[in-house]
């Protein structure tokens, strides 16, 4: 083995890697920081933490594109300064050439798998901690430049005015001992709910004065509403039923799990996480979130079949049809002579001028 030739190599190769790496952390950080800087959704002290917590994280992205354009700029170079051709003519072959390159890949691979495994998650638990620390002032410096919140996945919160409450309540939450660490204060608010399923708003909450209390579980954050002497507005029925009812009371919405960036991804887990999420997925929330959605399908599929089954049953004319109840508990018989196509959501019907779907 040539080892001066390797040490010159190699050291030309950690050079490389050096000032690609550095350039690429640097470059990936700062973008990661722009959509926070941007929206002011962090102090200057907190974006510098962020700054500084992203480098780790951002090793996992940079090391293998600059040890990947590192060794094509070394051997590039060693080619145009006929280095190569000298080793040719030495009797060393290309293969043995690559050698250097080979060792930097299997000490980059151990590394890789210590630092994704182990020190680059730490990281992203502090960015996650520093976001949850800042959620509070998010939210109410986003409600304050007029933009929604989210309230969990499936709300979102508009208010004319927020402000901290620096003295929170410490009654107990609705899971029995828990108790809010932080409170908003907020006037003119209003609430849509948005349909899990479609994406499609619904149901909708306005009120003169609320606060959103957030509580700690588990490691998660969760907001708990509670609006004064407000109103519904429900869209209703397909028939075009809306309902508007006024509370004279408080009343509560949530809890809502608070969305993280970092949290829970399997990118952001360490080893020990991982394979703690494959003995209880429960306990994932985007595997829950997954199973839910499946859940949903499944139980349309049984649906879809369950129509397939009684609007098909017998003949045309021994087929009584399937009793479906309406609003305001009206009763209707739809019979279907022929079934034209199906998915997990729709089931198309049709018939003809003796046989009319009905």
């Amino acid at each position: 083995m040539p080892i001066t030739l390797y040490r010159y190599i190699l050291k030309e190769l950690l050079r490389q890697l050096v000032l690609a790496t550095g350039a690429l952390v640097v470059v990936l950080s700062v973008g990661y920081s722009v959509v926070p800087m941007s929206q002011g959704a962090l102090s200057a002290l907190s974006l510098l933490k962020l700054f500084f917590y992203l480098i780790p994280g951002m090793l996992s992205l940079a090391l293998p594109i600059a040890a990947a354009y590192g060794a094509t700029m070394v051997y590039f170079r060693m080619t145009s300064d006929n280095e190569v051709t000298a080793c040719a003519a030495g009797g060393i072959s290309y293969r043995t050439l690559l050698g250097p390159v080979v060792i930097l890949g299997v000490v980059l691979t151990a590394g890789m798998f210590f630092l994704s495994n182990y020190v680059i998650p730490t990281f992203w638990q502090r960015v996650e901690q520093l976001a949850q620390r800042d959620l509070v002032e998010v939210a109410v410096r986003q409600l304050n430049q007029g933009r929604e919140i989210p309230l969990g996945r499936n709300a979102i919160c508009y208010a004319d005015y927020a402000k901290i409450d620096h003295d929170p309540p410490t009654g107990a939450a609705r899971e029995g001992d828990l108790t809010p660490y932080q409170r908003i204060e907020m006037s003119n608010v209003t609430v849509v709910r948005r349909d899990r399923r479609t994406g499609e708003l619904g149901a909708d909450f306005s009120s003169r004065s609320a606060v959103i209390d957030l509580y700690r579980y588990s490691g998660r954050t969760y907001a708990m509403m509670k609006l004064v002497n407000a109103m519904i507005y429900n869209p209703g029925t397909a028939e075009g039923d809306k309902t508007v009812r006024v509370w004279t009371e408080d009343q509560s919405l949530g809890p809502y799990e608070m969305p993280m960036p970092f949290e829970q991804k399997p990118q952001f887990m360490s080893l020990d996480q991982l394979r703690q999420v494959v003995k209880e997925p429960d306990r994932n929330k985007h595997v829950r979130d997954d199973a839910d959605v499946l859940r949903m399908m499944l139980a349309n599929t049984d649906t879809i079949d369950f129509l397939v089954e009684r609007l098909t049953r017998g003949t045309p004319d021994q087929n009584p049809g399937l009793e479906l109840t309406g609003h305001r508990s009206s009763r209707y018989t739809l019979t279907a002579p022929k079934i034209t196509g199906r998915n997990t959501e729709t089931l198309g019907l049709s018939g003809d001028e003796h046989n009319p779907v009905h």
